[in-house]
């Protein structure tokens, strides 16, 4: 039982992106809500602060309490 921390919509709509107090980083076909992805980041106990899609919706940007900033390539589109 998490709780989500932080939440972002791709550009395009169709996908977001979500991250639990628990350290889970999910990527979520929106329309089918659905999780399609999910993320691991080096420091599992750490807490994430904010989510960022790119303009083109290719990558995440993550951003942690210790101030710490990962990138991460994700699809745009779901798979079906």
């Amino acid at each position: 039982n998490s709780r989500v921390g932080a939440l972002a919509f791709a550009p395009n709509g169709r996908v977001f992106a979500s991250a639990d107090k628990d350290g889970s980083i999910l990527i979520w076909d929106a329309a089918a809500r659905r999780v399609f992805r999910q993320l691991h980041y080096p420091k599992a106990n750490s807490t994430v602060r904010s989510l960022c899609f790119s303009a083109d919706g290719e990558y995440l940007l993550v951003h942690t309490e210790e101030q710490e900033v990962y990138l991460w390539r994700v699809p745009s589109t779901p798979r079906r």
